[in-house]
């Protein structure tokens, strides 16, 4: 049986795709799979299914340092990242083929490619080359008709990802008898937003109150998903809750948030995408 290293060190909704990747691995042949990241993303790589989760140290591979590996499958592919691995032992290495020039062009000329690859197909072609054995696993998702109960997840890191009616949204579902929970991160939301201090009957106010395990708790209870893009979707995805995403400043040729795994809504303007990661100001002021 193979041992095998997975490395990506950020950020949680690009470890949360690997998620897909270990199961594949496992339905492989299978292997022990080790999954090094960074302290502060250890709870996100935790979730993916890892054997065991390996922390980094500032200037090189920490744990792993002392592990002997059939490969190491680098999903960062960065010059730090390369440094990091560089004393870790293995018979095989591969780097994920990022696009990272391909996005900015995308931001830069406002141009979309016809098709465009999801991160998850070169997160799994990465592994193939390492000479990894790998077997498709059928996702399992809810259905999304008729479901009684929706988690809502509001704010974003970046702000422009943050879709403005998501407390409209909330008293809408709640008034149909729908159980609604609210999520997100306290420091990410506007002080005088309405989404703090929103409550009544069927709504669940979360702001600021679960951590990543309990957010991911609250995703896995509830019957459908909506929400900004940000790694809670992942989460939603990674276990089998359908998901509509809020696309703005970021758009689904990236790559991450992607039809195959995602109900999408967003405005077609000649102004996206705008920013790589989701930016604090809208560029032309709108």
């Amino acid at each position: 049986m193979k041992k095998i290293l997975i490395a990506r060190f950020s950020s949680a909704g690009d470890i949360l795709i690997t998620g897909p990747v270990i199961r594949a691995i496992k339905a492989g042949r299978g292997g022990i799979v080790h999954f090094l990241t960074s302290a502060k993303f250890a709870a996100a790589a935790a979730m993916c299914g890892a054997d065991k989760v390996l922390i980094s140290g500032k200037t090189g591979a920490g744990e792993a340092a002392g592990e002997k590996y059939d490969a190491v499958v680098d999903l960062q592919n960065s010059l730090k990242s390369r440094i990091i691995l560089s004393s870790v032992r293995a018979g095989a290495r591969s780097y994920c083929q990022k696009d990272a020039i391909g996005r900015r062009l995308m931001v830069l000329f406002k141009w979309l490619p016809r098709r465009s690859r999801p991160v998850s197909e070169k997160y799994m072609d990465a592994v193939k080359r390492a000479g990894i054995s790998t077997a498709r696993v059928k996702k399992k998702t809810k259905a999304a008709r008729g479901s009684k109960s929706v988690v809502i997840h509001a704010g974003a890191k970046w702000p422009l990802k943050q879709w403005p009616h998501a407390a409209k949204l909330a008293r809408l579902l709640a008034a149909r008898g729908i159980k609604v929970a609210i999520t997100g991160v306290k420091d990410e939301i506007e002080k005088n937003d309405e989404l703090l201090y929103i409550k009544g009957k069927n709504i669940r106010n979360l702001i600021g109150r679960t951590d990543f395990k309990g957010l991911e708790q609250a995703i896995k209870k509830a019957g459908f998903f909506a929400g900004n893009d940000t790694a809670a979707a992942h989460m939603a995805s990674l276990n089998g809750v359908p998901a509509l995403v809020f696309l703005g400043p970021t758009v689904k040729e990236f790559g991450f948030i992607t039809k195959e795994n995602f109900m999408i809504m967003e405005k077609n303007i000649s102004c996206r995408p705008c920013h790589l990661h989701g930016g604090k100001k809208c560029p032309i002021g709108t």
